[in-house]
């Protein structure tokens, strides 16, 4: 919960710091739909990254601790394989990352170009 909310948080600051380059687009002659497919496509993008490079930080740890240490704890661990669970908590934080992407996305789309100070 704590991690989805810090999610929706970046992804909301973001918006806000980016919403005068939207505007410009949307005066350029960007449609809104384009601007919240663009919106929703970056936090796409982050989600994925963000689980990317937290799978590799995690199972690369565990890789190279497995290395040094010599323990019968650490000897015996696969660190590349998947644990039971962690599938299904990895297209968790994907999805709710992606669908944290729909909030920003609703508000550039409706937000007129008008109403921005450039």
């Amino acid at each position: 919960g704590v991690s989805g909310l810090a999610i929706l948080s970046t992804l909301l600051q973001a918006a806000q710091r980016r919403r005068r380059d939207w505007a410009l687009l949307r005066i350029l002659g960007a449609h809104p739909r384009e601007i919240f497919c663009l919106v929703w496509l970056e936090a796409l993008w982050l989600s994925g990254a963000a689980v990317g490079l937290g799978l590799l930080i995690a199972h690369g740890g565990l890789a190279l601790a497995a290395g040094v240490a010599d323990t019968p704890v650490l000897r015996d661990l696969a660190p590349w394989k998947l644990a039971e669970g962690e599938v299904g908590v990895v297209l968790g934080v994907f999805l709710f990352g992606t669908l944290a992407g729909l909030l920003p996305a609703a508000t550039s789309y409706r937000r007129s170009p008008l109403r921005e100070n450039l």
